[in-house]
């Protein structure tokens, strides 16, 4: 299921990268191509509003494709990373078989398991983080990107994203990407608030639409 479940997650992302590169290459050929003969001075008022339109379109695919292709790149390495710490953590090292097999939690609709006082999440990517006695607090993100129009605010069409926080007793904190469903959620928290009493838990969803912030946080705050 964990291997599964990044396979595929990882084939998604490879695919739709591929596809706007392919639609970048597209857009920029296509320019090229109405760009030969045309001149600036001698075009209409409506021809260089065209011309403006196709070009920032292919700037914004490109971009796009850009940023793709940074998250991927990112969610790799940070797979890597914490494949090499669980590594250091458990002796001897599972694999995906075994985590599933001898977890004392897990829920395959959250993609989050508890396996010998280790927390993991595979949503989007690997993620580890021993629970030890550095571990204050734990609770739950949500990411939902807002647009702004004349001081208006309204909700993205983008679905929202939700990240565990594991906060130490130093206040630094752990993101971890996590498929969030209301009443797994809600059995998850029982779970730790049973086994792990010392931890505190919130276990309101905690709303927030400052996604610069929560890159950033997840750049410098990620142990």
């Amino acid at each position: 299921m964990i291997k599964r479940s990044l396979f595929l997650n990882f084939i998604y992302k490879t695919v739709f990268l591929l596809l706007l590169i392919l639609l970048t290459v597209f857009a920029f050929s296509y320019l090229n191509y109405k760009g030969s003969g045309f001149v600036w001075e001698e075009a209409s008022k409506s021809e260089r509003k065209s011309a403006y339109v196709e070009v920032a379109c292919g700037i914004i695919i490109s971009g796009f494709a850009f940023v793709r292709f940074f998250e991927l790149t990112e969610h790799i390495s940070r797979h890597r990373k914490y494949l090499k710490r669980m590594a250091e953590e458990l002796s001897p090292t599972p694999d995906f078989e075994t985590l599933e097999e001898e977890a004392d939690f897990h829920d395959k609709e959250l993609k989050l398991l508890i396996y010998k006082n280790c927390l993991i999440t595979y949503h989007n990517y690997f993620c580890f983080r021993k629970i030890d006695s550095q571990v204050w607090q734990i609770f739950l993100n949500k990411y939902q990107k807002y647009s702004r129009y004349k001081g208006k605010k309204s909700k993205s069409l983008l679905p929202p994203k939700f990240f565990l926080i594991v906060r130490n007793q130093d206040y630094r904190e752990q993101f971890m990407p996590l498929k969030y469903k209301e009443k797994n959620w809600s059995r998850f928290s029982s779970y730790l608030a049973d086994h792990y009493p010392a931890i505190e838990l919130d276990e309101q969803v905690r709303e927030r639409d400052d996604v610069r912030r929560h890159v950033c946080n997840i750049q410098l705050g990620t142990l």
